[in-house]
């Protein structure tokens, strides 16, 4: 059936009259092509299209974002959880795997290791995940990544190019090194 609901519906009210009328019969694409219908099979097997009584998700966003910001019992027991989520044993577990995964596909060679030249840190600890061009600030602010789910949306985008493994110890003296060469400009 490919995810369509099967709830049987014959007829739907019309909000402003009250009448009752009959739903349209319509094919499963051009249902899904519309935002915001469902498509469900009336008592004959055929498609008709039923309109979802809710917000869309980007209102729904909004409204929460303001009730958090404004209600702090709302931000309290959202930020509850969220806490209690992030530490999930299955949650736990697969963040942990992601991470020697990214640092392996963009460690020296395909190795987990620090891609500094002579480095041979290999200790999955001390290993991060580094924006080579510097733009981590700026990446954050456009796709708002955490930087804790960091891991889980460069496998999301199949690797993309820019980042490279670095010990911990690197990735401070780069810094060093971009900040030096900002302050002599």
């Amino acid at each position: 059936m490919n995810g369509i609901c099967t709830t049987m519906h014959s007829s739907v009210t019309n909000k402003s009259s009250g009448d009752r009328k009959a739903l349209h019969p319509m094919s499963v694409a051009d249902a899904q092509a519309r935002r915001g219908l469902l498509i469900h099979l009336d008592n004959n097997g055929s498609d008709v299209l039923h309109s979802l009584k809710m917000k869309s998700q980007s209102s729904s966003a909004v409204c929460n974002r303001r009730r958090y910001k404004n209600d702090p019992d709302f931000r309290a027991a959202s930020i509850s959880r969220a806490i209690a989520r992030s530490r999930r044993p299955d949650v736990v577990a697969h963040r942990q795997s992601l991470k020697p995964e990214v640092l392996t596909h963009y460690g020296r060679q395909g190795a987990l290791q620090c891609c500094w030249p002579d480095c041979g840190v290999t200790d999955l600890d001390m290993l991060t995940l580094d924006h080579v061009n510097d733009d981590g600030a700026a990446h954050r602010k456009i796709d708002t990544v955490a930087a804790t789910m960091i891991y889980h949306w460069v496998k999301k985008h199949k690797y993309p190019d820019g980042f490279q493994t670095l010990c911990a110890n690197h990735q401070m003296k780069k810094e060093i090194q971009r900040r030096r060469k900002r302050s002599s400009q």
